[in-house]
């Protein structure tokens, strides 16, 4: 049984305060392109075996330069930007650079 599905009740067990504190080193480091690939992993490790064994395809990732320009210059995080498609990251992107500076 445990072969079959070795994730199975972990997520009973407390595991999730596991992926919490995860989250939390994963934003301590900034917001780089590897460090946006942890975040979205482990988002989906998460979220439970089912979406590990067919997880979602990625159809429009947000491209890197659009990743660093939104953590440095916007203030995403990692999170906030794994969480993102590459459309909705370039409209944020826009209305940040169409936004009256004073």
């Amino acid at each position: 049984d445990i072969l079959q599905n070795p994730f199975k009740g972990l997520r009973n067990q407390g595991c999730s305060s596991v992926y919490d504190e995860v989250r939390k080193r994963i934003e301590k480091l900034g917001s780089t392109p590897e460090t946006i690939a942890i975040a979205s992993t482990v988002d989906r490790l998460s979220r439970g075996v089912d979406v590990i064994e067919h997880p979602d395809p990625v159809e429009d990732p947000v491209p890197t330069w659009l990743s660093v320009r939104l953590t440095e210059q916007v203030g995403l995080t990692a999170m906030q930007i794994s969480q993102l498609s590459g459309e909705e990251a370039m409209k944020l992107w826009e209305a940040f650079i169409t936004q009256p500076r004073g």
